[in-house]
């Protein structure tokens, strides 16, 4: 579990500073509007590489550097950042690592450290371990965003489906069981696609000699001259399967054209038959007798506009029946197209394969110790090249067999479940509704307008959080909340006394709030913060902080 100590902000520039301890299990940051508690928070987080929201041009142009004191399970370690310099010490004050580089050397140190295994795929379409920022997304509730919706803490999020894979991760849907043997499973699939890269050159290159120099088969050396007899007999029994599914299409092609040709040759003969009857009825009286019984049967125009009807339908159908010829009959000339190169290729194997060693010339017997000799080393490689495609992709199947064992439908239906009751307890106890006929999300929830909206937001976010400390394989965070009081809640005496008594066992939690609302010493360490507004840095403090900070600084260049 990452735990805070002691938070060191100091600004050579403006020689002022601030110091803040952080070793309570509930601590609360009081003040009023602009005297920096949202800062100190984004400092917490710019500690790490992280990117918080809205970091004012004020606090950037005082060019702060921030010392933060921590420890994970148990261990002490201090971080410094500067600049987009960042470097890592132990208790003792040795360097751990010394790096400008986030996205790699510094999340890499953190992703090891906090047993951090998330793995995603980014625009370049690369596996990386995700910034720091997903590192911490659940349990940063900040002020700009996150009332409004849930996993919005950070400017960083920007991978493809963040909400999702963030829920999945740190609820233990997915966990670091999950995403190592993804990862061993990707390095096998790289590994499996050049090897096959380099077989399909080797292949390719086979078939080369044997386009250049096609008239020549010999080799001085029987098991050279069976091997490839083999190979190539292989080749020509492919192909002729190829071509025996080729004349099936073809033929099929062929019965269907048929049918749509006897339906074409249908719908002519009852046109020209209605065209007949139709000029026969315009010719007629409006009532006509049947010259064999008498009947006198209606030749009204109504019942000629029926027979145009009845027409205008066997045009659509004999258009139908011509484009689907049409269609036929460029598939059909595909197909031959096919059976023709299949033809060619058969043909040149075959070629290969009857040659006469007595035709062939001295010159001939030394160009085919060359190639024979080449081709010796090549087919020697892909066989080596064979075994190991095949051994890699049983190693994938044993990691995707692991990810699907991580992942299983039991424990999914466990962690959900977990989620479930606490959501629901947690709604029930801040007054905030909610279908409980409906299976919750775990990546956002709708909840009402107004102040039910954050109070909504506080269980959802507890409620997941909970769930995480329960069955999250990375380490749990601090629990980091600003500015609860949000859309004028009724009852804020109670939203403060859930968020210092729910919070998950052992867990750490800092708020930062303009009032207390109940809270005191005994139940949280309570930090007046600033003595002026938008002047959260003080002079006063310059030597002490200095003084924390300078053994560590000759490390940051």
């Amino acid at each position: 579990m990452l735990k805070f100590s002691r938070l060191c902000l100091l600004s050579q520039h403006e020689r002022r500073a601030f110091s803040l301890n952080l070793d309570s299990e509930v601590t609360i940051l009081h003040a009023g509007n602009g005297f920096g508690k949202s800062a100190i928070l984004k400092s917490l987080y710019n500690a790490f590489g992280a990117e918080p929201h809205r970091i004012d041009s004020f606090w950037r142009s005082a060019h702060v550097e921030t010392f933060l004191e921590f420890t994970v399970d148990g261990d002490i370690y201090a971080i410094l950042a500067k600049n987009g310099r960042f470097v890592i010490f132990d208790g003792n004050g040795n360097l751990l690592i010394r790096t400008r580089s986030i996205g790699k050397e510094l999340i890499a140190y953190l992703a090891k450290l906090l047993d951090f295994r998330l793995e995603m795929m980014n625009r370049q379409e690369e596996i990386i371990t995700p910034p720091p920022d997903y590192i911490f997304a659940p349990f940063y509730i900040d002020q700009d965003g996150s009332w409004k919706q849930p996993w919005a803490s950070f400017k960083g999020l920007h991978l493809a489906n963040s909400k999702q894979t963030l829920a999945d991760y740190h609820s233990g849907l997915k966990p670091n069981e999950y995403y190592s043997a993804q990862s061993r499973r990707n390095i096998l699939q790289a590994q499996r696609k050049s090897l096959e890269g380099e077989r399909h050159v080797l292949h390719q290159t086979l078939q080369s000699m044997r386009e250049l120099i096609s008239d020549v088969v010999l080799s001085f050396d029987i098991f050279d001259f069976q091997l490839e007899s083999e190979q190539l007999l292989v080749e020509s029994r492919k192909l002729h399967e190829y071509q025996i599914a080729y004349r099936q299409r073809l033929a099929e092609i062929a019965e269907e054209r048929r049918l749509w040709l006897e339906q074409r040759d249908i719908v002519i003969a009852t046109l020209t038959e209605m065209d007949e009857n139709f000029a026969e009825a315009l010719d007629r009286p409006n009532e006509v007798s049947c010259p064999t019984c008498g009947q006198h049967y209606s030749n009204l125009i109504a019942d000629q506009f029926e027979i145009l009807q009845d027409k205008d339908g066997l045009y659509a159908a004999l258009i139908t029946s011509q484009e689907k010829l049409h269609e036929l009959e460029g598939a059909a000339n595909s197909e031959r197209k096919n059976i023709i190169a299949l033809e060619e290729q058969i043909a040149q194997i075959n070629h290969i394969l009857s040659v006469r060693k007595d035709d062939l010339s001295f010159n001939d017997v030394i160009i085919a110790q060359g190639r024979n000799q080449a081709g010796r080393i090549i087919r020697n490689r892909i066989g080596v090249i064979d075994d190991r495609i095949t051994a890699t992709r049983r190693a994938e199947d044993v990691e995707s067999a692991a990810m699907k064992v991580a992942v299983s439908p039991k424990k999914t239906r466990e962690i959900k479940a977990f989620f479930k009751d606490r959501l629901f307890e947690f709604c029930d106890e801040l007054s905030v509704r909610i279908d409980t006929t409906k299976n919750p999300s775990m990546t956002t929830m709708p909840f009402g307008r107004g102040s039910e909206g954050p109070r909504g937001i506080i269980a959802y976010y507890y409620a997941f959080l909970h769930t995480a400390r329960h069955f999250s394989s990375s380490s749990f965070c601090p629990i980091v909340i600003d500015a609860p009081n949000q859309q004028g809640q009724d009852d804020m005496q109670k939203v403060m006394s859930f968020i210092v008594d729910k919070r998950p066992q052992g867990s750490q939690v800092i708020v930062a709030t303009e009032d207390l609302f109940g809270v005191d010493d005994h139940n949280a360490s309570i930090i007046h913060i600033g003595n002026q507004k938008n002047q959260l840095l003080d002079s006063n403090l310059f030597e002490e902080v200095s003084d924390i900070i300078r053994p560590y600084l000759g490390q940051l260049i």
